[in-house]
């Protein structure tokens, strides 16, 4: 695709004015959709050289997106009407203030935990660019808020997924939804209110992936809820996201044993079905949570189970369980 005239000359008014270099990272697939995302990346980098872009390629089903820093992805190409706000927070990102009423700042600030903020566009949109405005100077308040900017014609499998209808559309943790023009106070209350123990399992595992652990401890130790997402992450498969998992739990049960417990009935559904080296942490977890209740069944397991490492995991817990 080419960048038309008149985009070209906000481009090059851009960096007349602007001399700051801007880092963007570009992921692309194999698909077609991909080499339009190129295309454009690679005419704003000839036209505006201090905005540079890390390309990254993936696999068929990546699916091409230009992000800037953790908080802004764009899956939508930012051209016509659309391309203003993407200038504007390029030019945001240099002078480093999110121009936000001072209210609304500090409202920003409390969030705790994750969000995920989806704007659902379309170029021939005329109402488009103004909530991409609005919504897009957030995450510079808090960098615990993400906003993805969706192009529903160019990628219509995303949005009837969501099932969005008609745009812009803006959803919140796939849970609230507005569409149309926004009132953005409206919208921050229900950021700022939400209820945290309803975070998915992926978002919790954004938390511990952020070195933020310690954070996700506090967060369930101060509102004495174990989040309901938070238990499946003990069997991730990676092992790194178990380690993070087991962290948090540690630091629970160092608090509020009883806290930690209430994780015990799905570590131990998790373990009738586990294999290692999954099968050995979640041993160890029920263990940490003082899973009294689990005894028998970790007996039964000791005299038939074959691994040296699971039999002496095994030993330990029941010991720490006061077999």
């Amino acid at each position: 695709m080419q960048v038309d005239v008149h985009d070209r000359q906000k481009l090059e008014a851009w960096n007349e004015e602007f001399h700051h270099k801007i880092n963007l990272r570009l992921y692309t697939g194999n698909d077609e959709k991909s080499g339009y995302f190129e295309s454009f990346c690679r005419q704003v980098n000839e036209i505006i050289p201090n905005i540079l872009f890390t390309h990254e390629e993936g696999g068929g089903d990546q699916v091409p997106a230009i992000t800037l820093g953790k908080s802004w992805r764009y899956r939508a190409l930012p051209v016509g009407s659309e391309l203003d706000p993407f200038l504007e927070l390029l030019a945001m990102q240099a002078v480093g203030v999110p121009p936000l009423p001072q209210s609304i700042r500090e409202a920003v600030a409390q969030v705790d935990c994750p969000a995920n903020l989806t704007i659902y566009v379309a170029p021939a949109c005329p109402f488009c660019p103004e909530v991409v405005r609005q919504l897009q100077t957030v995450p510079m308040a808090n960098d615990r808020i993400h906003l993805d900017i969706v192009d529903a014609t160019l990628f219509p499998d995303l949005a009837q997924r969501s099932n969005v209808r008609s745009v812009p559309t803006v959803i919140l943790d796939d849970e609230f939804r507005w569409s149309g023009s926004i009132v953005l106070q409206e919208l921050i209350d229900a950021l700022v209110h939400r209820d945290p123990a309803r975070l998915t399992t992926q978002e919790l595992l954004s938390i511990i992936k952020d070195g933020n652990a310690d954070q996700l401890a506090r967060m369930m130790l101060q509102r004495g809820v174990m989040f309901t997402g938070f238990p499946q992450l003990l069997q991730h498969p990676n092992w790194s996201e178990r380690l993070g998992a087991l962290v948090v739990l540690e630091q629970i049960a160092e608090q509020d044993i009883q806290l930690a417990h209430s994780a015990c009935t799905p570590l131990l559904h998790y373990l009738q079905t586990a294999e290692d080296p999954v099968k050995g942490d979640l041993i160890y977890a029920l263990g940490l949570a003082a899973c009294d209740e689990a005894r028998a069944y970790l007996e039964d397991l000791l005299s038939v189970e074959e691994s040296a490492e699971n039999r002496e995991i095994l030993q330990e817990t029941l010991a720490k369980l006061g077999r």
